[in-house]
Protein backbone atom coordinates (compact mmCIF):
# COMPACT_ATOMS: atom_id res chain seq x y z
CA UNK A 1 0.00 0.00 0.00
CA UNK A 2 1.57 3.45 -1.02
CA UNK A 3 1.30 5.03 2.63
CA UNK A 4 3.21 2.12 4.14
CA UNK A 5 5.71 2.57 1.67
CA UNK A 6 5.94 5.98 2.16
CA UNK A 7 6.25 5.63 6.10
CA UNK A 8 8.67 2.99 5.94
CA UNK A 9 11.12 4.99 3.77
CA UNK A 10 10.42 7.98 5.64
CA UNK A 11 11.17 6.37 9.31
CA UNK A 12 11.81 2.94 9.04
CA UNK A 13 11.21 -0.03 11.57
CA UNK A 14 9.04 1.81 14.18
CA UNK A 15 9.92 -0.68 16.62
CA UNK A 16 13.75 0.64 16.68
CA UNK A 17 12.55 4.19 17.10
CA UNK A 18 14.27 6.70 19.68
CA UNK A 19 11.70 8.84 21.23
CA UNK A 20 13.09 11.72 19.34
CA UNK A 21 13.09 10.25 16.23
CA UNK A 22 8.59 9.79 17.28
CA UNK A 23 8.52 13.75 18.67
CA UNK A 24 10.12 14.46 15.10
CA UNK A 25 7.62 12.80 13.76
CA UNK A 26 4.83 13.66 15.33
CA UNK A 27 5.77 17.39 13.93
CA UNK A 28 5.38 16.37 10.10
CA UNK A 29 1.81 16.85 9.04
CA UNK A 30 2.64 15.26 6.13
CA UNK A 31 3.70 12.26 8.04
CA UNK A 32 0.71 12.48 10.38
CA UNK A 33 -2.01 12.90 7.72
CA UNK A 34 -0.54 9.93 6.04
CA UNK A 35 -0.24 7.66 9.08
CA UNK A 36 -4.40 8.61 10.00
CA UNK A 37 -5.52 6.82 7.56
CA UNK A 38 -7.69 3.65 9.00
CA UNK A 39 -5.75 0.73 6.96
CA UNK A 40 -2.42 2.37 7.70
CA UNK A 41 -3.04 2.89 11.43
CA UNK A 42 -4.53 -0.74 11.60
CA UNK A 43 -1.81 -2.61 10.09
CA UNK A 44 1.49 -0.62 11.11
CA UNK A 45 0.73 2.34 12.68
CA UNK A 46 -1.19 1.84 15.75
CA UNK A 47 1.86 1.26 17.85
CA UNK A 48 3.46 4.29 16.49
CA UNK A 49 0.72 6.63 16.75
CA UNK A 50 0.25 5.05 20.44
CA UNK A 51 3.79 5.95 21.02
CA UNK A 52 2.74 9.44 20.21
CA UNK A 53 -0.25 10.16 22.23
CA UNK A 54 2.32 9.21 25.06
CA UNK A 55 3.60 12.85 24.31
CA UNK A 56 2.69 15.94 25.29
CA UNK A 57 1.28 17.15 21.81
CA UNK A 58 -1.53 14.38 22.34
CA UNK A 59 -2.44 14.90 25.82
CA UNK A 60 -5.84 16.19 25.13
CA UNK A 61 -6.92 12.43 23.70
CA UNK A 62 -7.88 9.97 26.31
CA UNK A 63 -5.25 6.47 25.48
CA UNK A 64 -5.96 4.43 22.20
CA UNK A 65 -7.36 7.44 20.19
CA UNK A 66 -5.72 10.22 18.20
CA UNK A 67 -6.13 13.89 16.97
CA UNK A 68 -7.85 14.82 13.85
CA UNK A 69 -8.47 18.05 12.55
CA UNK A 70 -6.43 21.49 13.30
CA UNK A 71 -6.99 24.27 16.29
CA UNK A 72 -6.65 27.75 15.00
CA UNK A 73 -5.37 29.73 13.35
CA UNK A 74 -4.99 26.08 11.12
CA UNK A 75 -8.47 24.98 11.41
CA UNK A 76 -11.92 25.49 12.93
CA UNK A 77 -12.15 21.84 14.17
CA UNK A 78 -10.42 19.54 16.28
CA UNK A 79 -11.64 16.19 17.81
CA UNK A 80 -10.11 12.62 19.28
CA UNK A 81 -10.85 9.80 17.10
CA UNK A 82 -10.15 6.09 17.47
CA UNK A 83 -11.41 2.61 15.18
CA UNK A 84 -14.21 0.72 16.75
CA UNK A 85 -14.59 -2.79 16.08
CA UNK A 86 -15.04 -2.78 12.89
CA UNK A 87 -12.03 -0.38 11.90
CA UNK A 88 -14.39 2.44 11.16
CA UNK A 89 -12.65 6.25 13.25
CA UNK A 90 -15.36 7.00 15.71
CA UNK A 91 -15.08 10.44 17.87
CA UNK A 92 -13.89 9.41 21.22
CA UNK A 93 -12.78 12.29 23.35
CA UNK A 94 -13.34 16.31 23.18
CA UNK A 95 -14.43 17.59 20.04
CA UNK A 96 -14.33 21.58 19.74
CA UNK A 97 -15.66 23.93 16.79
CA UNK A 98 -14.62 27.69 16.65
CA UNK A 99 -16.51 30.51 14.88
CA UNK A 100 -14.13 31.86 12.36
CA UNK A 101 -13.97 35.25 15.04
CA UNK A 102 -12.07 32.68 17.35
CA UNK A 103 -14.50 32.19 19.48
CA UNK A 104 -15.44 28.59 20.75
CA UNK A 105 -18.72 27.64 18.74
CA UNK A 106 -19.16 24.08 20.18
CA UNK A 107 -17.20 21.97 22.94
CA UNK A 108 -18.32 18.41 23.48
CA UNK A 109 -16.88 14.95 24.55
CA UNK A 110 -17.25 11.87 23.00
CA UNK A 111 -17.18 7.92 24.25
CA UNK A 112 -16.91 5.02 21.51
CA UNK A 113 -18.87 7.70 18.77
CA UNK A 114 -21.60 8.71 21.35
CA UNK A 115 -22.04 11.74 22.82
CA UNK A 116 -21.27 11.44 27.07
CA UNK A 117 -20.99 14.19 29.49
CA UNK A 118 -21.20 18.13 29.34
CA UNK A 119 -21.67 20.12 26.00
CA UNK A 120 -21.65 23.58 25.06
CA UNK A 121 -22.34 25.34 22.14
CA UNK A 122 -21.60 29.36 22.32
CA UNK A 123 -23.54 32.22 20.05
CA UNK A 124 -20.76 34.29 17.30
CA UNK A 125 -20.77 36.89 20.01
CA UNK A 126 -18.87 34.39 22.15
CA UNK A 127 -21.73 34.42 24.81
CA UNK A 128 -23.42 30.65 26.20
CA UNK A 129 -25.89 29.68 23.80
CA UNK A 130 -26.86 25.76 24.85
CA UNK A 131 -25.78 23.82 27.68
CA UNK A 132 -26.20 20.58 28.32
CA UNK A 133 -25.56 17.06 29.86
CA UNK A 134 -25.41 13.85 27.75
CA UNK A 135 -25.01 10.31 28.70
CA UNK A 136 -24.41 7.44 26.19
CA UNK A 137 -25.46 9.31 23.25
CA UNK A 138 -28.81 10.42 24.99
CA UNK A 139 -29.74 13.77 27.01
CA UNK A 140 -29.86 13.30 30.41
CA UNK A 141 -29.57 15.80 33.10
CA UNK A 142 -29.75 19.90 33.24
CA UNK A 143 -30.68 21.63 29.54
CA UNK A 144 -30.85 25.33 29.23
CA UNK A 145 -30.85 27.89 26.74
CA UNK A 146 -29.66 31.41 25.89
CA UNK A 147 -30.01 34.60 24.04
CA UNK A 148 -27.36 36.20 22.44
CA UNK A 149 -27.23 38.93 25.29
CA UNK A 150 -27.37 36.22 27.74
CA UNK A 151 -30.56 36.15 29.49
CA UNK A 152 -32.26 32.65 29.68
CA UNK A 153 -34.16 31.01 26.85
CA UNK A 154 -35.23 27.95 27.78
CA UNK A 155 -34.32 25.79 31.17
CA UNK A 156 -35.35 22.44 31.46
CA UNK A 157 -34.17 18.35 32.22
CA UNK A 158 -34.16 15.40 30.22
CA UNK A 159 -34.08 11.80 31.32
CA UNK A 160 -32.61 9.19 29.19
CA UNK A 161 -33.51 12.04 26.03
CA UNK A 162 -36.79 12.64 26.96
CA UNK A 163 -38.15 16.54 28.84
CA UNK A 164 -39.22 15.60 32.46
CA UNK A 165 -40.43 17.88 35.28
CA UNK A 166 -40.34 21.57 34.99
CA UNK A 167 -39.27 23.55 31.79
CA UNK A 168 -39.99 27.02 31.57
CA UNK A 169 -39.88 29.59 28.36
CA UNK A 170 -38.71 32.98 28.60
CA UNK A 171 -39.22 35.74 25.89
CA UNK A 172 -36.33 38.17 24.64
CA UNK A 173 -37.56 40.56 27.46
CA UNK A 174 -36.73 38.37 30.54
CA UNK A 175 -40.66 37.86 30.77
CA UNK A 176 -41.98 34.27 31.03
CA UNK A 177 -43.47 32.91 28.09
CA UNK A 178 -44.47 29.22 29.16
CA UNK A 179 -44.20 27.04 32.02
CA UNK A 180 -45.19 23.11 31.22
CA UNK A 181 -44.32 20.21 33.10
CA UNK A 182 -43.48 16.90 31.49
CA UNK A 183 -43.02 13.28 32.34
CA UNK A 184 -41.42 10.68 29.54
CA UNK A 185 -41.49 13.34 26.78
CA UNK A 186 -45.02 14.47 26.63
CA UNK A 187 -46.63 17.02 28.25
CA UNK A 188 -48.03 15.56 32.11
CA UNK A 189 -49.34 18.02 34.81
CA UNK A 190 -50.32 22.13 34.53
CA UNK A 191 -49.01 24.08 31.63
CA UNK A 192 -48.99 27.96 31.47
CA UNK A 193 -48.45 30.69 29.57
CA UNK A 194 -48.18 34.20 29.83
CA UNK A 195 -49.07 37.24 27.85
CA UNK A 196 -46.16 40.03 26.51
CA UNK A 197 -46.79 41.35 30.03
CA UNK A 198 -45.51 38.27 32.07
CA UNK A 199 -49.25 37.73 33.29
CA UNK A 200 -50.93 34.74 33.39
CA UNK A 201 -53.11 33.79 29.67
CA UNK A 202 -53.83 30.58 30.05
CA UNK A 203 -53.67 27.45 32.23
CA UNK A 204 -54.40 23.82 30.77
CA UNK A 205 -54.43 20.62 32.51
CA UNK A 206 -52.32 17.67 30.31
CA UNK A 207 -52.24 13.87 31.27
CA UNK A 208 -49.99 11.81 28.68
CA UNK A 209 -49.85 14.35 26.41
CA UNK A 210 -53.30 15.39 25.67
CA UNK A 211 -55.60 18.14 27.27
CA UNK A 212 -57.57 16.47 30.04
CA UNK A 213 -59.05 17.94 32.91
CA UNK A 214 -60.01 22.03 33.96
CA UNK A 215 -58.47 25.02 31.98
CA UNK A 216 -58.95 28.58 32.40
CA UNK A 217 -57.91 31.43 30.42
CA UNK A 218 -57.15 35.38 31.64
CA UNK A 219 -57.99 38.80 30.66
CA UNK A 220 -54.85 41.43 30.68
CA UNK A 221 -56.24 42.94 33.45
CA UNK A 222 -56.64 39.04 35.68
CA UNK A 223 -60.24 38.66 35.20
CA UNK A 224 -61.48 35.37 33.78
CA UNK A 225 -62.02 35.50 30.53
CA UNK A 226 -63.55 31.56 30.03
CA UNK A 227 -62.86 27.95 31.69
CA UNK A 228 -64.21 24.68 31.31
CA UNK A 229 -63.06 20.88 31.63
CA UNK A 230 -61.07 19.00 29.04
Amino acid sequence: MPELRFARRFLGDPGRMSRATIEKAWTDRTLVSVAVSSACVRRWWGPLLAALCGLSACSTCPPGSYEAGAKPPEGQKFWCTKPNEEGTFVPHGPMIVWWETGHKKSEEHYVEGKRHGLARTWHENGKLFVEEMWVAGERHGKYAKYYEDGRPWVVGQYELGEKTGLWVEYAVTGEKKSECHYRRGKKHGKCVTYSDSGAPYEETTWVDGKKKGPWVRWRPNGEVEAKGVH
